[in-house]
């Protein structure tokens, strides 16, 4: 008779992959990521802004999401497939060209925190991003000068303006509503703005502005930046989020003459713009 042979050992090598697929994601998701730095990348997604800081103990924020779902190809470049999650997204105001990747990215990753100011703003996509938020249960906090974000080991993000609260409101100039966030840790920081501009800045003259690295308001409009705010931050660096060729002819030359003592960067030119910080420097990668 034929000897029937066993066909139970067929599989084992693929179920060993299965496993240790399996395996490393648990150690991955279960285990926090450890590094020395906070990592900031800023993408290149056109007319728009959009930046990701991951922090040296694996919380991750992002700060706007550009005018496309452009930003999903870059996050997953910088997030690991087994790591889907993002700590706090903060929407500086709700003009499209910050908001619209952002519902993807809702859509898309495990976000526990939606920072945002609440500003009444009639816009379709406003709402649909108002109602993933809401589809997906994600809570959400008014962000106001004064609060912040501590995520440990002496690094912070303090929200610096809006001063008063624009929640249920209307905007004069939605601009001007604007999330301004300044990261810190130690010896270092970063000053984020959003779009505010230059009428307003006077309003942050009292703060803790200093920095080394000022991502520029509003795409380096003419109405970006007020000379004695550029002043008090005093940057080494500073990085404009703006588009190739856009129709709005951002970056003005008034604004990038302010700008000419400063070593700049441009999304435009160099496409996407990492760096790196720790207690002590600010490297761009």
């Amino acid at each position: 008779m034929e000897q029937i042979k066993s066909n139970k050992n067929i599989f084992n090598p693929f179920l060993l992959i299965v496993l240790a697929v399996i395996s490393v994601y648990l150690l991955y998701s279960l285990i926090p990521s450890q590094q020395n730095s906070i990592k900031i990348s800023f993408f290149d997604v056109g007319q728009g802004d959009s930046a990701l800081i991951e922090m040296p103990q694996g919380q991750k924020v992002l700060i706007d999401g550009g005018p496309n779902d452009s930003v999903i190809s870059k996050i997953d470049k910088s997030i690991p497939f087994y790591n889907r999650r993002i700590d706090a997204v903060i929407l500086t105001h709700p003009h499209a060209d910050h908001l619209l990747g952002l519902i993807k990215v809702i859509e898309s990753y495990e976000v526990k925190k939606v920072y945002l100011t609440g500003v009444t703003y009639e816009s379709p996509d406003y709402a649909q991003f108002l109602q993933t938020v809401h589809d997906n249960n994600i809570p959400t906090q008014e962000a106001l000068g004064g609060d912040y974000i501590d995520f440990g080991e002496g690094i912070k993000l303090n929200f610096l303006y809006p001063r008063t609260s624009f929640k249920n409101r209307e905007a004069e100039n939605l601009n001007n509503s604007s999330i301004v966030a300044r990261l810190v840790w130690d010896k270092e920081s970063i000053l984020f703005t959003g779009d505010l501009e230059k009428d307003v800045q006077p309003d942050l003259y009292e703060q803790s502005v200093d920095s080394e690295l000022l991502k520029v308001p509003h795409h380096c409009s003419s109405d970006a930046l007020d000379p004695r705010f550029l002043s008090l931050i005093s940057p080494k660096y500073a990085l404009i989020s703006v588009g190739k060729d856009n129709k709005f002819g951002h970056p003005s030359k008034s604004c990038l003459n302010l700008l000419k003592n400063i070593q700049v960067f441009r999304t435009d030119y160099d496409g996407d713009v990492f760096f790196d910080m720790t207690k002590n420097s600010l490297t761009q990668q």
